[in-house]
């Protein structure tokens, strides 16, 4: 899908989805938001590759990682390498994405949004409950062989977050969420994609059920 098409989009409706998203996130245990803020500032402090057990152990649990150990090797070997691009997170997501393809032969669109959503804050992540939030007006196509149509889908789902983000309902959410969860001294303040992206996770009638978990898939 081209950008000029993804701009006449209309983006679906926030209406009903805050209620929800609040319960959610206040009830979590461990917090997602608090979790989300650590993985952030310690992809930028630190490695994330092979010696990063930690780190990668926190990744794993938060975003549903379930691959096997060749996968995940190259998973991190290329996380590292994208902490030090200067690519636009556009561009640093079709980088990776192409690259994880040649080295395991699979499309990862999920999981490569979510590595370059770590290291850019600003940008969008593929998850099946975003998608199915924004099926009827942006339909995922099939992506596990097509690394184009991964890419394209990206830059269409980054469009029209992007607008959904100066919504009434958006701006009403930012409001509520900086002030639940307020920038702490010297962390990460986050920024309107990840908030959005929190409301449609949290509010979606999908969402799972507070378990302790944090993941956030």
């Amino acid at each position: 899908m081209s950008p000029d098409r993804a701009a006449q989009i209309r983006p679906p409706s926030l209406s009903g989805l805050a209620k929800q998203a609040r319960g959610q996130l206040l009830e979590r245990k461990p917090n997602p938001v608090s979790t989300y803020r650590a993985l952030v500032q310690d992809a930028k402090a630190s490695v994330v590759g092979p010696s990063a057990i930690e780190f990668q152990r926190r990744f794993n649990g938060f975003y549903g990682v379930r691959r096997n150990a060749d996968w995940r090797g190259q998973f991190y070997d290329l996380f590292e390498a994208a902490r030090t691009s200067e690519q636009t997170h556009q561009v640093l997501f079709e980088t990776v994405l192409l690259d994880l393809y040649a080295k395991t032969g699979r499309v990862e669109a999920s999981f490569v949004s979510k590595l370059v959503a770590t290291l850019r804050p600003e940008a969008p992540i593929i998850d099946s409950i975003v998608s199915k939030f924004m099926a009827k007006r942006l339909p995922k196509p099939v992506l596990r062989r097509a690394p184009d149509s991964a890419a394209a889908y990206y830059k269409a789902l980054d469009e029209i977050l992007r607008r959904m983000q100066a919504t009434a309902e958006a701006r009403s959410w930012s409001q509520w969420f900086d002030q639940t969860f307020p920038t702490p001294t010297g962390g990460l303040a986050i920024g309107p994609m990840k908030k959005l992206d929190f409301l449609i996770w949290a509010g979606s009638t999908n969402a799972p059920s507070p378990k302790g978990s944090s993941g956030a898939k």
